[in-house]
């Protein structure tokens, strides 16, 4: 799905209303296939779509036993209708506005899972060519040298075959805490966002 057939179908969905509109009750073959087309769009495109489809109703909150209840079925029909109505003209318009990049995927467990702990335990994988693309890259004689030898020792751990995480982690905190600016160098390098 994409937000041009996206905007297509929601647009031809409006275009049968009239006929539904003539309709009494939310039973109709004709008004099932249209609004279950409609649900099932807003499932596939996410939670939060999904949850604004499933408020509208289409059937009294409230009936008599043993009365007649088909003008109250008929009121809640076209209240539902017009509720469906407002819903299909906001996610156009808001298709139109922001577009739709899709739902996105879960994580694949291997590239983040959560350990016992409930702490995250990342998946680092590093070439050893952007290893050296991101040593090229930065000057490190401008950092001083206590900052200079965190950076070459996760460098050289991170060039490793076998790479131990918790050197990495912790360089990677010491660097967060004293040498910020080199840990952002060595993003910005691995990004290839360095001029």
């Amino acid at each position: 799905m994409n937000t041009d057939t996206l905007i297509d179908f929601f647009s031809n969905k409006l275009e049968k209303v009239p006929e539904l509109e003539r309709l009494v009750t939310y039973k109709d073959p004709e008004f099932t296939a249209w609004w279950n087309t409609i649900k099932a769009t807003c499932e596939r495109m996410g939670q939060s779509y999904k949850d604004r489809a499933l408020k509208i109703h289409f059937y009294p909150g409230m009936t008599i036993m043993g009365a007649d209840n088909s003008a109250a079925y008929a009121n809640a029909y076209r209240r539902g209708l017009k509720d469906s109505v407002a819903l299909i003209q906001s996610l156009i318009e808001e298709l139109q506005t922001w577009g739709f990049e899709g739902v996105q995927p879960s994580p694949k467990p291997e590239q983040k899972t959560a350990n016992n702990d409930g702490k995250f335990v990342l998946n680092l994988t590093v070439s050893q060519q952007q290893i050296q693309e991101i040593t090229q890259n930065i000057n490190l004689t401008q950092y001083d040298p206590e900052v200079q030898l965190k950076v070459e020792e996760l460098l050289a751990e991170l060039k490793k075959p076998t790479k131990n995480k918790s050197k990495i982690i912790d360089s990677v905190k010491w660097l967060a805490d004293k040498g910020s600016d080199a840990l952002i160098a060595i993003l910005l390098a691995s990004a290839n966002l360095t001029t």
